[in-house]
């Protein structure tokens, strides 16, 4: 999904090594069972590329996977959270 759908974000090799290492994490937690897989994948691209100061508004990460911004947002908060706990 991240190569398909986020084709157009321009991405660093790290930011998606990170993610895909998040997306690992996410799935061994029960409250990221019911998400889209687009929806994580965006949470997770907009949360590393905060972190990394490489920031790309939430709209534009949304409208790329085809999400609406509150799915983007709901999930971004949760993947936090559980970022901060590893």
């Amino acid at each position: 999904i991240l190569q398909r759908l986020g084709a157009n974000l321009q991405l660093s090799e790290k930011i998606k090594r990170d993610v895909v290492s998040l997306l690992s994490d996410a799935k061994k937690e029960p409250q990221f069972c019911g998400y889209n897989r687009a929806t994580l994948v965006a949470a997770a691209v907009y949360l590393l590329t905060s972190e990394n100061k490489t920031s790309i508004p939430q709209h534009k990460i949304a409208k790329e996977f085809g999400i609406s911004d509150v799915s983007l947002r709901n999930c971004y908060f949760k993947l936090r959270v559980l970022r901060q706990k590893n």
